[in-house]
């Protein structure tokens, strides 16, 4: 449901997408800690391998918040694939909205990313 949660990163992965070509988006696994939904998890998809400019904009801003809610350092190469790894362990409060596409298609997104 839609609130504000106390989240761990529990995985940062790269996975490939089929209509690409083998192109890969960082794939950040959020489980819930604390509260009535602890255990669930959400997954939120990043392309930091983008072409546009606009893509990699995006990317940047949603990691820098990632990193600053946690009290981490971003990475110093957006580029390099290991860097992301520091995001796995990552504790904070994100916040979760629904969203509804077509008639009969609802999902939860991650939308922002707060300290403890």
């Amino acid at each position: 449901p839609e609130g504000d949660y106390l989240a761990k990163i529990v995985d940062a992965t790269f996975v490939p997408i089929k209509h690409n070509g083998g192109h890969e988006l960082l794939e950040l696994t959020f489980k819930i800690v604390a509260g009535p939904y602890a255990g669930r998890t959400l997954e939120r998809l990043h392309d930091p391998l983008s072409p546009y400019l606009m893509d990699k904009k995006i990317y940047r801003q949603e990691i820098t918040k990632i990193c600053e809610a946690a009290g981490i350092p971003r990475p110093s190469n957006w580029e390099d694939r290991y860097a992301y790894g520091i995001l796995r362990g990552a504790v904070l409060i994100i916040t979760v909205i629904r969203a509804t596409y077509g008639d009969d298609i609802t999902v939860n997104h991650v939308v922002n990313y707060k300290k403890i």
